[in-house]
């Protein structure tokens, strides 16, 4: 990386944060807020960003056992971490090929071209990690449903569902398709949101270093 490789304790404290950044994002959005969005994989996919899928995995099993224990989840639930892990992959399979996500890595070109590229590229990330974590969201909350008999403890969008099923939709399809509209926000708050942090993460560390010289680009530069 650009600006050094994180040693082992600063990775650690890296997930740590990111994990309980995690749990009070989707503490405060969904049971404070009562926003239909999750957003609790936003620090996640910024590890992934920084450091790669490693980290990324350790910080989403970390925020699964933290959320399950922290809400007294059953730990079925805990299938949901499916997602966050199958999210880091989606993120990581893109950071070599979205220019400046690989914080570190120059972005080359002109600065609006740059600029044109990343937005392209996380758009197109956010877009497939819509469909893909709705489909694999849908077949856990599916499976899930179909084997306990507990109370729901992860919001589920009911409304949309009903209406789908009120349409002769099968039920495995309805929780697939209800997830859609919501994570098609979800996804690209969190894509964005992630990018973002992990450049304020990056500059936050070369602050702490002596200047460089005067580089032309964009800030990734």
């Amino acid at each position: 990386m650009g600006t050094g490789r994180l040693r082992v304790w600063q990775l650690v404290l890296c997930c740590a944060a990111a994990a309980a950044g995690n749990v009070l994002l989707y503490s405060f959005v969904s049971r404070f807020l009562r926003l239909s969005l999750f957003l609790d994989t936003l620090f996640t996919v910024t590890v992934t960003f920084i450091a790669g899928i490693v980290p990324g995995i350790i910080t989403a099993l970390a925020t699964s056992a933290a959320t399950n224990l922290l809400f007294s989840i059953p730990p079925l639930y805990s299938l949901f971490a499916l997602c966050s892990i199958t999210e880091v992959f989606i993120a990581a399979s893109f950071r070599r090929g979205i220019p400046g996500s690989r914080i570190g890595v120059r972005g080359g070109g002109q600065d609006m071209d740059a600029l044109i590229s990343i937005v392209a590229g996380l758009f197109l990330v956010a877009v497939i990690d819509c469909f893909v974590i709705s489909i694999l969201g849908g077949g856990v909350d599916f499976f899930i449903s179909s084997v306990s008999t507990e109370p729901r403890q992860f919001f589920s969008p009911d409304d949309f569902k009903l209406g789908l099923l009120l349409n002769g939709l099968p039920v495995l399809l309805a929780d697939i398709l209800c997830r859609i509209p919501i994570n098609i926000v979800d996804r690209f708050i969190v894509m964005f949101g992630a990018f973002g942090a992990a450049l304020l993460f990056r500059r936050a560390r070369e602050a702490k270093k002596p200047a460089p010289k005067a580089q032309e680009g964009f800030p990734w530069n």
